[in-house]
């Protein structure tokens, strides 16, 4: 988490991160039911624009995120912030810079 530098954070720096057995964002380690989440997610449509939406959001002040129902855009409510496409790779940005922000 150390090697994020704000706006400058790649879709490759979150897969490194979730890919990893170590949790980024709390002590311990991930639980299997994670991965087999992160498996599933992957196979998502938008899984595959994770770099095309990072630069949107780096090169942006504001983003509007739209997709169909089902695409990946957002996720179940049960699952850490660094396990949703969209809301994880902002997260790992905003992380870098030690600031706070929302998304829904």
């Amino acid at each position: 988490m150390q090697a994020l530098v704000r706006n400058k954070t790649t879709a490759e720096q979150a897969v490194t991160l979730e890919d990893g057995n170590a949790h980024p964002f709390r002590a311990g380690l991930h639980a299997s039911r994670y991965f087999e989440i992160l498996k599933v997610r992957r196979q998502l449509p938008v899984s595959g624009t994770r770099q095309s939406f990072l630069d949107a959001y780096h090169q942006n002040q504001v983003i509007v995120l739209s997709s169909d129902t089902g695409s990946g855009k957002m996720s179940d409510g049960d699952m850490d912030y660094n396990t949703v496409p969209a809301r994880g790779l902002i997260f790992l940005n905003a992380y870098a810079s030690g600031k706070v922000i929302a998304c829904t």
